[in-house]
Parts: C-alpha cells; sequence; structure tokens
C-alpha cells in the first residue's frame, strides 16, 4: 500500500466537530421517527416488530453512541478554539500552511 497524498486524511476539530454534530443531528431524527413510526403501529393495532430489526433506521450500538457524545461535549469546551472557528478559518489556515 502506498500513501498517495498524506493529507487528503487529515481533519481538524472544528471539521471533526461538524460531522459530530451532524450524525447526532440525523440520529435524532431517526430517533424521533422510529418513535411516531411504533406509536402509529400500536394505536393501528399492528404487531410491534421482533426484536432486532430496528437495525432498518441504521442504529449505532450504545457505545458508539457514548463516544460520539464525550466527543462532542470534548470539541465543544470553552478552552478549546473550536466553537470559535469557521470553515473560512480552517480553509485558509490550510492554505497559509501550504508548502
Amino acid at each position: 500500500m502506498e500513501v498517495v497524498n498524506a493529507r487528503a486524511a487529515l481533519l481538524s476539530n472544528y471539521e471533526v466537530l461538524t460531522l459530530l454534530r451532524d450524525l447526532e443531528s440525523d440520529h435524532l431524527a431517526r430517533t424521533k421517527t422510529a418513535v411516531r413510526v411504533k406509536k402509529e403501529e400500536e394505536a393501528a393495532g399492528i404487531t410491534p416488530r421482533p426484536a432486532g430489526t430496528d437495525a432498518i433506521f441504521g442504529e449505532a450500538s450504545e457505545n458508539l453512541r457514548t463516544v460520539e457524545i464525550e466527543a462532542i461535549q470534548y470539541l465543544s469546551a470553552d478552552y478549546l478554539p473550536t466553537t470559535r472557528q469557521s470553515p473560512e478559518g480552517i480553509t485558509k489556515l490550510v492554505k497559509d500552511i501550504a508548502p
């Protein structure tokens, strides 16, 4: 295996925080949808799905969710500049430090 572009996989803390927040909002939306569907099924008298079929909604493991939440909390801390950064600032930094 050969590394073609070493910088292709590097992410700033700001980019990681943005990605994790997006994943969290997607997870919350899926959870709300699953709850709504379950309530509609119960109201209609449809038998609930067997356990384990919730994978249809792309459920992440509880451990992964814990790591995501803790990473968001860490990256959102007041002592880190992550919350004060912007996409424009990150772009400018990358251009300024490019060889």
